[in-house]
């Protein structure tokens, strides 16, 4: 069985916006070990890697909501299947 990959791609530049919403949404999360890297912007694309917890799907609606943007979960699990 190999890695499993999660990351969540907003259709935004701004990332400050991004860390503030990750920020507000990590803190007031019912699960405390939720954590985002979140990468620099690149051609209308912000990357961030988030650790799974189960309430992730929750946390991308919100940040979605916040943002006001489209956001697309990928899950790379076993390293060749990509959800």
């Amino acid at each position: 069985m190999g890695a499993t990959y999660l990351s969540l791609q907003l259709r935004t530049t701004d990332r400050d916006a991004a860390l503030d919403a990750v920020t507000a949404i990590a803190a007031s999360n019912q699960d405390p070990g939720l954590q985002f890297y979140v990468a620099g912007a690149r051609d209308g694309w912000l990357a961030m890697f988030p650790n799974f917890t189960p309430d992730l799907e929750r946390s991308a609606k919100a940040l979605s909501a916040r943002l006001g943007c489209l956001i697309v979960l990928l899950l790379s699990a076993d390293e060749s299947d990509l959800y």
